[in-house]
């Protein structure tokens, strides 16, 4: 569904569901990725049974969030709430004249120093940045929205480094549910384990 994977897989699940149905309340490096865009890594072993991931999270240029409805998000240490590893692709910084992603030189030294920050304003750690594939890496605690922010830069100008993107991208659609599965492409129920659809 508009490019997620998950890792266990839909399949996956489903076995572990039939050989213990406990197994779901405690999935190790559960993973939602989104080619080309992201994922998330949980750090601690996560209880995904009921999970509604199409309401949960969402995973866009530059930004990564779950829960945008604050009445959802359990406390801190339940759901996916968190400790989780957040990796984002193709972050650059853009040169002020071409406008084409920076990759090389000292600018990236800059750039590496500038995600830093952001990460230290989000209270989360930076892990590393790759300037080959622009990949940020940093760890959360706990859940809420992640990703690029302004800052101030070397040249104390404030810039905007979020990715211009042509509208918001909807969350993936996926359900764990425990109850008659939506349309979704993950949906295991107490009685039936349903597989994944074609489009999954």
């Amino acid at each position: 569904a508009q490019g997620y994977t998950f890792e266990p897989s839909p399949t996956q699940l489903a076995a572990m569901w039939r050989d213990d149905p406990d197994s779901l309340k405690a999935v190790m490096n559960f993973t939602v990725s989104r080619r080309g865009v992201g994922q998330v890594r949980w750090l601690r072993p996560v209880d995904v049974t009921g999970l509604s991931l199409d309401r949960i999270i969402s995973i866009s240029d530059g930004e990564v969030f779950c829960y945008a409805d604050a009445a959802e998000k359990p406390p801190v240490g339940a759901g996916l709430n968190t400790d989780a590893e957040i990796t984002l692709y193709d972050v650059y910084k853009l040169d002020k004249e071409t406008k084409q992603p920076v990759r090389d030189g000292p600018a990236v030294l800059r750039w590496e120093r500038s995600l830093r920050a952001m990460c230290a304003k989000m209270g989360a750690k930076f892990v590393a940045y790759k300037a080959d594939g622009g990949v940020w890496k940093f760890e959360v605690e706990h859940f809420s929205r992640y990703g690029l922010m302004d800052v101030d830069d070397d040249e104390g100008e404030e810039e905007d480094h979020r990715p211009d993107v042509g509208g918001w991208v909807g969350p993936a659609a996926a359900t764990i549910g425990t109850t008659a599965p939506a349309a979704a492409s993950v949906a295991l129920r107490k009685q039936q384990p349903i597989a994944p659809t074609a489009d999954a």
